[in-house]
C-alpha cells in the first residue's frame, strides 16, 4: 500500500490550498496517496479538482482585522484556534497519514503535539513583514517549529530566508484545459480590493483585463491557462506572484497587507516585478521580461518520497 501524505493548509486566502495541491500532485506522480484539508475559501479550488471531504473550523484573523479592527480579531481568535486545532487532531486521527505537510503554523503545532512526523511548508519568513509585531511573533513560531519538523521547506524567489529552511522554488499547481485570451490578469486579494480603477485604466487603454473573481469570472481549477497566456499580472498575494513566476510572467505587484508590502520590497527592481507606483501604464513599461522559475514542489515531493523510502 503506498504511502500516505496528510496535507493540512492555512484556511485563509486561496492561495495556500493551490500551493499545497500543487504540492500533492507531485507526490501523487511519485506513487504517493495524499489526502487534504484546511477549509476556508481555497476549498471551493480543491472541490474543483476533486479533493475535499472535510471543513476544519475557519480562521481568518488578517481579514477580521482589516475589516472590522484588531480588537474583534483578538476577541474571536482564541476560540477559533482551539476548535480548529480540535478538527485536524480529529481528521489526523481518522486518516492517520504517514507523513503530515503543515502549511501553516497551527497545523504543525497539532502534528508536533500529537507525535507525528511532518513537514512544514512555510512563507512565514520574519524578515518579511514591516510590521515589528509581526516580525517578532513570526520569529518565535518558527523558531519553536525549525527543532520540530522533520524539514522546513520555504518558497522564495527572494535572496534572504531563514537559515534553517531549504529553499525551493515557487509553488504552482498543474491543471486547467481553458485557452483563455487576455493582455492582463489582475487577482485582487482576500483581504481588500483595491485593484478597480487599475482595471478601468488598463480597459480604458485597450487592455484585455481579465479580473479573478468579478461578476463574468467563472471558478477555475487552476489560474496556469490564465497566468501563462497573459503579458502581463497585476496581484497583491504571495501564491498569485509564486504561480506567475513559475508562469514565466512579469508581475506588478498591489500590496495591502505587511507581509505584501514586505515581499513587494524584496522584489521591486528584480527583473520581471515591480511594486505598484500608483502609474499601472508606466509600471507596466518598465517591469521588463521575468525569468521562468522551476517549480518547487517537485523539489517538496522528491524530499519526502526519498525520505519514505529510506524508513521503508
Amino acid at each position: 500500500m503506498p504511502n500516505e501524505i496528510g496535507i493540512i493548509y492555512y484556511c485563509e486566502g486561496a492561495g495556500h490550498a493551490m500551493r499545497t495541491l500543487a504540492v500533492a500532485q507531485q507526490l501523487e506522480k511519485r506513487g504517493l496517496e495524499v489526502k487534504m484539508t484546511g477549509g476556508g475559501p481555497g476549498e471551493k479550488f480543491l472541490k474543483l479538482n476533486g479533493r475535499s471531504d472535510f471543513s476544519p473550523t475557519v480562521i481568518k484573523p488578517g481579514t477580521r482585522m482589516h475589516s472590522e479592527g484588531l480588537i474583534s480579531a483578538l476577541t474571536h481568535l482564541p476560540g477559533n484556534l482551539v476548535q480548529r486545532a480540535r478538527d485536524i487532531n480529529s481528521w489526523l486521527k481518522e486518516n492517520d497519514p504517514d507523513i503530515v505537510l503543515a502549511d501553516g503554523p497551527l497545523a504543525a503545532f497539532v502534528a508536533s503535539l500529537t507525535r507525528r512526523r511532518f513537514y512544514f511548508l512555510n512563507h512565514w519568513d520574519w524578515k518579511l513583514p514591516e510590521s515589528r509585531v509581526e516580525k517578532l511573533n513570526t520569529f518565535f513560531v518558527n523558531s519553536i517549529l525549525s527543532f520540530r519538523a522533520e524539514k522546513i521547506f520555504s518558497p522564495a524567489i527572494w535572496e534572504d530566508i531563514s537559515d534553517r529552511a531549504i529553499r525551493v522554488g515557487p509553488l504552482a499547481p498543474e491543471g486547467g484545459e481553458k485557452n483563455p485570451e487576455l493582455d492582463i490578469l489582475v487577482v485582487p486579494t482576500d483581504l481588500g480590493d483595491v485593484t478597480e480603477k487599475i482595471v478601468e485604466e488598463l480597459e480604458s487603454e485597450g487592455y484585455n483585463t481579465v479580473k479573478v473573481g468579478s461578476e463574468d469570472w467563472t471558478h477555475q481549477p487552476s489560474l496556469q491557462p490564465y497566468l501563462k497566456e497573459a503579458d502581463y499580472v497585476v496581484c497583491s498575494g504571495y501564491s498569485t506572484i509564486m504561480e506567475a513566476s513559475v508562469a514565466g510572467t512579469p508581475v506588478i505587484i498591489v500590496p495591502y497587507t505587511s507581509e505584501q508590502r514586505g515581499i513587494a520590497k524584496s522584489l521591486d527592481g528584480k527583473q520581471g516585478f515591480r511594486k505598484f507606483s500608483g502609474d499601472i501604464l508606466q509600471d507596466l513599461e518598465q517591469v521588463g521580461p521575468v525569468r521562468q522559475y522551476e517549480n518547487g514542489a517537485i523539489h517538496i515531493a522528491e524530499e519526502i518520497a526519498e525520505n519514505l523510502e529510506k524508513r521503508s
